[in-house]
């Protein structure tokens, strides 16, 4: 497996580059601990966006749609389910429309 190459490295490198300077210098705004954290964190994206890259940048054209049909029903099966609290009594239950103790469970009003 040979790791894809994408001008998208760079923004996050540079921002690593400069949190790694602020943390050498201690010229940080924040204390050196969120510092440290923000940098491990960001290379862990980066880590993260190159597997990524290089995992899905030879997949076919049907397995992009295949995955695009998955994660929009997904999102509406969410919104669905987000409409459904909207709409609700406060005393009522996402599912099967009653509360099972009779509480708010949307907490006190």
């Amino acid at each position: 497996m040979v790791l894809a190459w994408t001008p998208l490295y760079l923004p996050p490198a540079l921002f690593l580059v400069l949190g790694a300077a602020q943390l050498v210098s201690g010229q940080t705004i924040n204390s050196c601990f969120a510092t440290r954290d923000s940098i491990i964190m960001g290379c862990v994206y980066l880590i993260l966006f190159a597997l990524a890259a290089t995992l899905f940048g030879n997949v076919a054209l049907a397995q992009w749609l295949r995955l695009g049909k998955v994660v929009n029903g997904l999102y509406v099966s969410a919104l669905h389910l987000r409409h459904r609290a909207i709409l609700c009594q406060p005393r009522q239950d996402l599912l099967d429309g009653s509360s099972r103790w009779g509480g708010n469970i949307f907490g006190p009003t």
